[in-house]
């Protein structure tokens, strides 16, 4: 736990102190071709699919946040938690389209 910068020690064990959370889940997803596995395209939102307490999460990339900027290595992800079924189909659209030139409509 880091409070003003600095790291908190427990005064009884002299140990670093850690923030109690819930366990969480995240499930990173890739492209894997010839046993190598690497990043997806960056045109694919979907980075990641999580849980936080008891709930489905889905980590994608702030397209928003990302307008106006250039040769951004790290884009700025939300959280979302609704309609999953919808996040999944536009990650499968853009899947067929930027991996297989089908279903040009996704991007």
């Amino acid at each position: 736990l880091i409070l003003f910068g600095q790291d908190v020690i427990d005064r009884k064990t002299g140990r670093r102190t850690y923030r109690k959370s819930p366990p969480q889940i995240k499930l990173y997803i890739s492209t894997r071709k010839n046993r190598y596995s690497k990043n997806l395209s960056n045109n694919i939102d979907l980075v990641n699919v999580g849980t936080w307490k008891d709930q489905l999460s889905f980590g994608t990339i702030d397209r928003k946040w990302l307008e106006g900027k250039d040769d951004v290595k790290h884009p700025k992800l939300k959280t979302t938690t609704e309609n999953p079924g919808k996040v999944i189909r536009h990650f499968i659209d853009q899947i067929l389209h930027e991996y297989y030139g089908i279903n040009k409509d996704a991007s």
